[in-house]
């Protein structure tokens, strides 16, 4: 079956792109002008993917995120923006959002991007953890591991780029959603201890999260099975 995706701009024009882009590929694709039009779509239906604009009169894009996020945590949301910052794309990556879309874009950006979102909400096997990123568990064996909203979001983004090296600024901008900050790299460090203590045979000799000393952080262990989406519950 198509992923299902939902489109909330209250510009037609962009709208209407929107859908036609997506529509190409064969995604099934239902679009809302403004956020209680798109919260009653999302009551009727399941989506995977939600694009939505930031500014937008009303009810605003982060508003709606967070509302999409209470319906069903596990959809993907990509926000769009004319006027990108630091503190916006923060605050989005706080609430939950997978990426960020700058207009004016292509369409190449935007099939990109709902292509990056629907792979993060599909469960992987990675070692003897189970990654699910829909519902933000992890299971090692039988047994769910606690982690914090960062420790998840770290895992997750190393785990999508696992086998390559992810340098500081890299996760300092992606997961902490910010360009630098002064002991930038002590936040990763300790974030990174204890994730290890969490998910690692022995923290002290990692198994899956290798340092690369001056550089970052590499996941040593690809992921081995993409899982279906569970049912919502």
């Amino acid at each position: 079956m198509e992923a299902k995706i939902l489109v909330v701009d209250d510009e037609p024009e962009i709208r209407e792109v929107l859908v036609r882009f997506l529509s190409a590929p064969g995604y099934v694709v239902m679009a809302a002008a403004d956020g209680p039009e798109a919260l009653a779509l999302a009551a009727g239906n399941s989506f995977s993917l939600a694009l939505v604009d930031i500014s937008m009169p009303g009810m605003s894009g982060l508003e709606l995120l967070a509302e999409l996020k209470h319906l069903d945590p596990g959809i993907s949301v990509v926000l769009m923006t004319a006027y990108p910052s630091p503190e916006t794309k923060a605050a989005g990556l706080e609430r939950g959002a997978c990426s960020y879309l700058v207009k004016p874009f292509t369409k190449a950006e935007v099939l990109a991007a709902v292509e990056l979102g629907l792979r993060e909400a599909k469960a992987v096997q990675v070692g003897d953890l189970l990654l699910d990123p829909r519902a933000r568990r992890v299971v090692c064996g039988d047994e769910e591991v606690c982690l914090t909203h960062l420790e998840f979001d770290l895992l997750a983004y190393l785990v999508r780029n696992a086998g390559r090296v992810v340098g500081y600024d890299e996760l300092l901008r992606e997961v902490w959603g910010y360009d630098y900050t002064a002991g930038g790299q002590e936040t990763i460090k300790s974030c990174v201890k204890r994730l290890r203590r969490k998910i690692e045979p022995d923290p002290e000799q990692p198994r899956y999260l290798v340092t690369v000393r001056g550089v970052g952080y590499r996941w040593a262990i690809p992921p081995t099975l993409v899982l279906p989406q569970p049912p919502r519950g």
